[in-house]
């Protein structure tokens, strides 16, 4: 059964409490998120998942999960580290220490929905697994050491 909560005449929430009817009205549940309004589906006493647009939900990830990386430059390379993750890389010069610090990133991002998603010193590094998923190589660059 949809459930759509308004207020003022505005649609609000457009909600479904059953996988079927959510297939049934998949196109009410696009229609929605892509109007910017969430789209909610929940399947018996499991937590409920909500749709709502990849652009809107990436810049919400960036502005609360920032990527800070410490950079150092040595004399024959140049490290970079994310302090509080197991996330590192080092290059011959600034580009190939960025670019495979996307590619720590990455690893880390594969490794924690395989296994540390589990552990409770890593279970809350969802945001930020969830922006590496979602961001192509040239968005981390640019969060991590650019424009943002």
């Amino acid at each position: 059964m949809a459930v759509m909560y308004t207020e003022a005449g505005v649609s609000m929430v457009l909600t479904f409490d059953k996988m079927a009817d959510a297939r049934d009205h998949l196109k009410d549940l696009y229609d929605s998120a892509q109007s910017g309004v969430p789209a909610v589906v929940q399947r018996s006493d499991d937590p409920a998942v909500a749709m709502v647009r990849l652009d809107s939900l990436k810049r919400l990830l960036r502005s609360s999960c920032p990527i800070d990386p410490q950079i150092r430059f040595g004399e024959q390379s140049v490290s970079v580290w994310l302090p509080g993750f197991p996330v590192s890389a080092q290059g011959a010069d600034f580009e190939a220490a960025a670019s495979e610090f996307v590619a720590a990133l990455r690893d880390y991002a594969e490794t924690w929905v395989e296994d540390l998603r589990h552990y409770p010193n890593h279970a809350e590094n969802w945001g930020l697994v969830n922006l590496v998923q979602l961001s192509d190589d040239a968005e981390l660059l640019r969060h991590a050491f650019g424009e943002e």
